[in-house]
């Protein structure tokens, strides 16, 4: 028989209380589906009030219990090519995108999820309460265990991103299948040359990694016709029936085709 007990969170204070005796967190669902509790608190954080987004001071900051879709309308409002448009607003299907919080897609990286390469590719921060209270980067915050132990997300934050062109590809067997991998391509250009480039793939071994050699190596150059596996420095592993070799070749073309539209082609 479940031993669980739900709690109600009504403020920050509460929250932390609550996360100093253990309790696992639920916003959208989707995590407590997947494994759902037999015993333990739970802390349902929809009266908390954090799910607000806003822009302000070429400042973009989605609330942490905001769905997935609003926060895509939010983004979409002022610019509908923005990367985190893009790619909040093709997640899965609409009645999940209307349940999935921002910031447990964060904390939980789950598979389907389309919202850490582009956050990563952003340079996002995450604010969060409870073990730490401070504002960090994503990629240090998904690096550190210890940041992720005892703590909730109660906001992420980025720069607006003005002037600079975005690249969205996920791959996935049908449209509401969870993708096996994607890419995020961030970045400024003209006249055929890269100016500046970041770079994200998802669903690697490791799970993400940011390509950093390769956007040093293509600044201030025009983008390469096509890309190899090796110029990747990752791979994607045999997934779904597909091959390691195949997905990491796809990988691979986008990362090629969203370099040439970062540059000003159409590729």
């Amino acid at each position: 028989m479940s031993s669980v007990r739900w709690i109600h969170p009504e403020s920050l204070p509460e929250l932390r209380r609550a996360l100093q005796e253990g309790a696992r967190l639920h916003g959208g669902g989707t995590g407590i589906l997947r494994n759902p509790p037999s015993s333990g608190i739970v802390a349902d954080l929809s009266r908390l009030g954090i799910d607000a987004c806003s822009t302000g001071d070429g400042v973009v900051r989605l609330g942490g219990t905001a769905p997935v879709g609003v926060a895509a309308r939010h983004v979409a409002a002022a610019n509908p090519e923005h990367l985190v448009a893009k790619a909040f607003g093709l997640m899965a299907a609409p009645a999940l995108r209307n349940r999935i919080t921002v910031g447990g897609s964060v904390a939980l990286f789950p598979p389907w999820s389309s919202v850490v390469g582009p956050l990563l590719a952003l340079e996002a921060r995450v604010e969060l309460v409870g073990a730490h209270e401070r504002t960090v980067q994503l990629a240090d915050y998904l690096g550190d265990r210890a940041l992720r132990a005892g703590t909730a997300i109660v906001a992420v934050e980025f720069d607006a991103a003005r002037g600079l062109r975005s690249y969205w590809f996920s791959y996935a067997r049908t449209r509401l299948n969870y993708p096996l991998f994607s890419v995020a391509v961030l970045g400024r250009g003209g006249a055929g040359t890269i100016d500046e480039v970041r770079v994200v793939i998802t669903g690697n071994v490791g799970r993400y990694r940011i390509l950093n050699e390769l956007a040093a190596r293509l600044a201030g150059s025009a983008p390469p016709d096509r890309l190899s596996r090796d110029d990747l420095g990752t791979r994607i592993p045999d997934r779904q029936g597909f091959s390691g070799d195949y997905l990491t070749h796809v990988a691979a073309v986008e990362v090629a085709r969203g370099l040439a539209h970062v540059a000003g082609g159409t590729r």
